[in-house]
């Protein structure tokens, strides 16, 4: 039993690893201009930290998304109502409307 266990996993593994002979070499799918970049600096964790906390601004951008979001909303409140086409359009769209509707006989 254990044999024939091993035997069907050992059959499995190489029928897995034929499969892969179609797959692309993995250094063809990187760019040249990757491949010759210059490696990124190392640096303290210390510093990073430092760095990424003193340019914090989320207060200040959450009052400018909270400013926007005002003056929407009262351009919002402002266009309730309004018709968005004035009346020499809206004559303008019924007459060809009405011209439409003749030639399609309704």
């Amino acid at each position: 039993m254990r044999l024939t266990r091993l035997a069907s996993n050992l059959c499995l593994c190489a029928t897995l690893a034929a499969c892969a002979t179609g797959l692309p070499d993995s250094r063809q799918t990187i760019s040249p201009a990757a491949r010759n970049a210059p490696y990124p600096n190392l640096e303290p964790l210390d510093q990073l930290l430092a760095r990424a906390n003193t340019g914090s601004s989320i207060e200040g951008d959450t009052e400018a998304l909270a400013a926007r979001v005002a003056s929407l909303k009262a351009r919002a409140t402002a266009l309730t109502g309004r018709s968005v086409v004035d009346g020499a359009d809206r004559l303008r769209l019924q007459q060809a409307g009405a011209r439409n509707a003749t030639r399609l006989g309704r």
